[in-house]
């Protein structure tokens, strides 16, 4: 489908949950019939929100209760307090979301994305007896490397050194203006309706600190063993 035939359109009335010490907004669909039991949990990644999965939720909505949030720092959730955005703190507050959100009953399907497959996979490890099912795309693979990870020179190196990430990334808003409007499927051809929406939460330079944090976050050449560590023992499961 040619991206001027995707609808800008965000169909959906966004509800909000307290999580720890912030607060999430989200997307429910509501169960379509009273005898389903699954739930359909889309998790975006960096830098967008749950306006990424706007024309994919009504194809499954029929058959499925819909549930997409916006991660902390994104979209229309709440900040972190610690300003940290670490992957750890993302994981805990995605955690409290999934038991506020989606009961105990009920089967999960995760439709995951980018550093949402990070968070996913993590909750399905712990969580293997409530899995129906995992679909992920353009997700965090532990075992990549520099030489495997697309545009790792021309982009990552770039947003990962202390002298010129905080820049591109807090300043020059990188990952909306490049990453995403330039360098993702669409190649350049992204309506500007569209890139108001992933523009909005980023209006200003402090409300990026989420986006600098996860390329940073990425377990390579020595940084953030932590993350590799819960990567792995997602990956082992």
């Amino acid at each position: 489908m040619a991206a001027e035939e995707i609808s800008p359109d965000f169909p959906f009335k966004k509800k909000r949950v307290n999580t720890l010490d912030s607060f999430m907004a989200y997307v429910d669909t509501g169960h379509p019939s009273t005898a389903a039991t699954t739930t359909v949990v889309f998790v975006h990644g960096n830098p967008t929100s749950s306006y990424l999965w706007r024309n994919v939720i009504p194809h499954v909505s029929p058959v499925a209760r819909c549930v997409a949030p916006d991660l902390v720092g994104f979209g229309d959730s709440g900040k972190m307090p610690s300003g940290g955005y670490y992957i750890k703190e993302h994981i805990e507050y995605f955690a409290a979301f999934m038991e506020a959100i989606v009961p105990a009953n009920e089967k999960v399907v995760f439709v995951i994305h980018d550093w949402g497959s990070g968070l996913g996979f993590d909750w399905a490890r712990k969580n293997e007896e409530r899995m129906a099912g995992l679909v992920c795309m353009e997700f965090i693979h532990m075992m990549v490397t520099t030489e495997d990870f697309v545009g790792w020179e021309r982009n990552l190196t770039k947003m990962r050194d202390p002298e010129t990430g905080h820049q591109c990334v807090i300043e020059e808003n990188y990952f909306v203006e490049v990453i995403l409007r330039e360098e993702g499927t669409s190649k350049g051809s992204l309506p500007d309706a569209v890139m108001e929406h992933y523009r909005r939460p980023f209006a200003h330079p402090a409300d990026r600190e989420p986006q600098w944090r996860m390329p940073n976050e990425i377990p390579l050449e020595g940084r953030a063993p932590e993350v590799g560590e819960i990567l792995y023992k997602a990956w082992n499961w």
